[in-house]
């Protein structure tokens, strides 16, 4: 699974961080008394965004995870199987 990463900022701005600056690789966002660097990829690993949010002091919510933060570019098939009662008719 990976993560957004504007999914991500959104989800520090709206808990309370902000744009500070950006750097060479990342950008630094800011709560007033904690800074994190969120680096700039379109999409983090899992782990990642775990690990920013927990140093932001954020818990990073469950339900967000699993319908928001998802990005799965792989495709949903039916089955390729053909329907047997179909080939006998």
């Amino acid at each position: 699974m990976s993560v957004k990463r504007r999914e991500l900022v959104k989800y520090l701005v709206e808990n309370g961080f902000s744009l500070l600056r950006e750097g060479k690789k990342h950008s630094i966002y800011t709560n007033g008394k904690r800074t994190i660097p969120v680096k700039r990829h379109r999409i983090l690993d899992r782990i990642t965004a775990n690990q920013l949010c927990k140093q932001a002091g954020v818990e990073p919510s469950s339900e967000r995870a699993a319908s928001e933060f998802t990005h799965d570019h792989r495709p949903r098939l039916a089955s390729c199987r053909p329907d047997p009662l179909f080939l006998l008719s």
